[in-house]
């Protein structure tokens, strides 16, 4: 009896404490795999990463630190610019970010260059960078072949030209030139091509952002500047030139 008694109070506090019928157990959702660490990512400010220098970047900076503080030119490479790898002659007058604004003696003007493309060099090495500006020979196309076609002819090319147009052109053993040119210059601002908005296409004309092409057998460059174009030219010229001197 007192069992009974014992059992039945056991289902009474069962009834009364118990879970309720239909509700379910809340369970605590745990955080997608990965979910902590990719909040933990994107929460607060990204940290930029440091610029890693090499020991020959370090060397350069003290060095044109030193030449600023000591008013001295330097002669170094520089792997930037439309004449990459060249030489020059620099002096150096300020530091801001990752580059030095100096005074290049080379070309007479005040310039900025990355640190990083710059290799200090002994003072008697020979200057390679070329002044093409320096005589206002580009500042027009016509300018341009006054002063540098006479000078084309001679090297051995046979040359062609008209208006905004220029061509050089090799030879074959037999002396007749070739029927494609080894290197031309041309300009074209603009271009056809079709607006698909409308149900049919429309042929439209638009403009060339860099309109003033460098062209030889292996490939092609595009300018907006002109200047650009005509230093890519006289290069080049000077690369595949039939007599190269």
């Amino acid at each position: 009896m007192e069992f009974l008694t014992g059992l039945f109070i056991i289902f009474i506090l069962a009834a009364i404490f118990g879970p309720k019928k239909g509700s379910k157990r809340r369970r605590s959702k745990l955080p997608e795999k990965g979910a902590e660490r990719k909040y933990q990512q994107d929460s607060g400010p990204k940290r930029l990463k440091p610029r890693v220098r090499t020991k020959s970047q370090l060397e350069n900076e003290r060095l044109l630190l030193q030449a600023l503080k000591d008013g001295e030119v330097l002669t170094v490479a520089y792997s930037g610019g439309m004449q990459p790898g060249t030489t020059r002659q620099i002096f150096p007058i300020k530091f801001h970010s990752n580059k030095v604004r100096a005074y290049c003696h080379t070309s007479k003007s005040e310039k900025d260059f990355f640190v990083e493309k710059i290799k200090i060099l002994p003072s008697d090495t020979p200057v390679t960078y070329q002044d093409f500006e320096s005589n206002g020979s580009l500042e027009s196309i016509d300018s341009f072949k006054r002063d540098y076609l006479p000078a084309f002819e001679v090297k051995g090319w046979t040359v062609k030209h008209v208006d905004d147009r220029l061509e050089l052109f090799d030879h074959f053993k037999n002396m007749k030139p070739r029927k494609t040119p080894a290197l031309a210059l041309a300009y074209s601002p603009t271009y056809e091509d079709y607006d698909w908005d409308g149900a049919e296409g429309e042929l439209v004309t638009r403009e060339r952002s860099r309109p003033w092409s460098v062209v030889t057998r292996q490939g092609s460059s595009h300018y907006k500047d002109l200047r650009k174009a005509l230093v890519k030219f006289l290069l080049l010229e000077k690369e595949l030139s039939p007599f190269r001197n």
